[in-house]
Formats: C-alpha cells, sequence, structure tokens
C-alpha cells in the first residue's frame, strides 16, 4: 500500500500518519503502527494530532489481507470512493473514540464473564515480594523469568505474556528472549530466540507488553523462560506480572497494586 497512499498524500496534500524512516524513537514507531493494533485503551497518537479533523484512510481493496483491528477501523468509518487499487474513507476523531470505547466494554463484559467461569489452569508471577513489586537485574545478564516443571493441566500450547518497565530504552529493546524445554534425558530444545521487540503487543507510557505463544514438546520436564543480552552495557531492566495460559483461552486477574486493585484481562489492565 506505500505506493497507494504515497499517490494519495501527493495529490491531496495531506500528510501520512506513519514513518519511513530507519532510526525513529520506540513511541513515534508504535503510534505510526497503532491503529493495526487493538484499542485495550485509547489510541496514543490521538493526543499527537494537531486537531480534530477527519482522517483519510487508504485501505486494500480486498479486506480479507486487514487484521481484525484494521477490520475494526474501517467498520466505524464512512464510505467515500474506491478504484481497483485502492478503497477511501473517512473517519472523524469522535468515531475513533467511541470505537475504542466500545472495544473497551466489550472486554469489560468478557472479564465479568470469564471471572464468573474462571476454571482455565494457568501460572501467574507478579513478583510482588521483591523490592519494588517486580524481578530487577541488568539488560546485559540473562535471568530466568520462570524455570520450573509446567502444570500439566496449562496444556502444550500456551501463551507467555509479561510486562517490562522502562521499554523505551533503546538498549532495552534490544533484550534477546529465549525459551527452552529440558527433556526427560535432560537435553535442551530450544522453542524460541527472538528479540523482545518482535513480541511486544502493547505500549502504556514507558511500560511495554510482550506477548508469544508456542507449543511445548512431548516429555518436558521443565521450562525454562530466559531474558538478557550479555552484548549489552549494563542497564537496570524490570520485569512484571509474568502469565503462562492455555493458547486461545482467556484469563481474568485481580491483583493488588500500590493499595488499588488493578483488574487484568489476559494479562491487560481494564
Amino acid at each position: 500500500m506505500l505506493q497507494q497512499y504515497t499517490y494519495v498524500s501527493l495529490k491531496t496534500g495531506l500528510p501520512i500518519i506513519c514513518y519511513c524512516s530507519s532510526r525513529s524513537p520506540i513511541i513515534q514507531s508504535y503510534n505510526s503502527v497503532e491503529f493495526a493494533l487493538f484499542p485495550w485503551k485509547e489510541y496514543n497518537i490521538l493526543q499527537d494530532l494537531p486537531n480534530d479533523r477527519p482522517l483519510l484512510i487508504v485501505s486494500a481493496p480486498n479486506q480479507d489481507r486487514m487484521n481484525p483491528n484494521e477490520k475494526r477501523i474501517i467498520d466505524y468509518a464512512d464510505f467515500l470512493w474506491s478504484n481497483d487499487n485502492f478503497s477511501l474513507y473517512r473517519i472523524s476523531i469522535p468515531q475513533l473514540r467511541q470505537l475504542c470505547h466500545d472495544y473497551q466494554k466489550d472486554r469489560e463484559q468478557l472479564y465479568l464473564a470469564t471471572m464468573e467461569n474462571n476454571t482455565t489452569a494457568y501460572y501467574f508471577q507478579p513478583w510482588d515480594t521483591l523490592d519494588g513489586g517486580m524481578l530487577t537485574t541488568s539488560c546485559d545478564q540473562y535471568i530466568d523469568l520462570y524455570n520450573a516443571p509446567l502444570d500439566t493441566a496449562i496444556g502444550k500450547n500456551i501463551t507467555i505474556s509479561f510486562w517490562v518497565h522502562g521499554y523505551t530504552n533503546d538498549l532495552i529493546s534490544r533484550i534477546i528472549m529465549k525459551a527452552d524445554a529440558v527433556l526427560d534425558d535432560e537435553n535442551h530444545q530450544n522453542l524460541t530466540w527472538n528479540p523482545i521487540s518482535d513480541h511486544l503487543v502493547a505500549l502504556n507510557g514507558k511500560d511495554a507488553f510482550f506477548a508469544f505463544s508456542l507449543s511445548v514438546p512431548d516429555h518436558t520436564t521443565r521450562l525454562c523462560i530466559t531474558a538478557g543480552n550479555p552484548d549489552l552495557p549494563p542497564r537496570q531492566a524490570c520485569y512484571d506480572n509474568l502469565l503462562i495460559s492455555p493458547l486461545g483461552e482467556h484469563v481474568a486477574l485481580k491483583i493488588s497494586q500500590k493499595q488499588d486493585t488493578i483488574k487484568l484481562l489476559d494479562n491487560l489492565p481494564l
């Protein structure tokens, strides 16, 4: 779509809300793709817009290539025009805010329903007993976020999610996530080895939420989830709220944080 929306921008004089730069700040890069992510809270980018003028959406004519979050925006937008190459829609800032409100209301209802029938097995580690209520280390050192047998009730196909505080520091974004299965013959089988940025799902200020899924092999006696990067200079890294849950199943939690009760659905606050 780069060619199409660049063409529309040149013809209309409208700016493009995205970045093609190779070195934009993390928050700026995140905001540029935020409309393709789910609106668990109001879009950050709405606070950066200079006014409340409506936005022009340039989309592929075939919506099968869109993810559910992109399709949701099209559902709220007003159709303007289309040809064989692209379609044009108009969406106002109040419409985008209403979209966010409706999505959050749906999450609230799902949270209540999940709480009422909360039979899903899961593992949750908030690290509340540690100083600062989180797992604090240096990003140049590998640290185990989890190193233990996995409850068989959780199953073999799992989702792992957690928070990192201060992620907008460029060094923290270069942390490597590793997951290994220790088999019954004590051999290690690597399940994932990726930069932590590959698993970024949401930003909340300087705090980042990560999630990824994997399949645990048969005959696994222990699961090891490790984070760090010895090639980095020393810099504080803070991990919080590790959740391991069955793939595709919702988990509703209530936790106490600084004398407040926080409601979490799939490790994201309501």
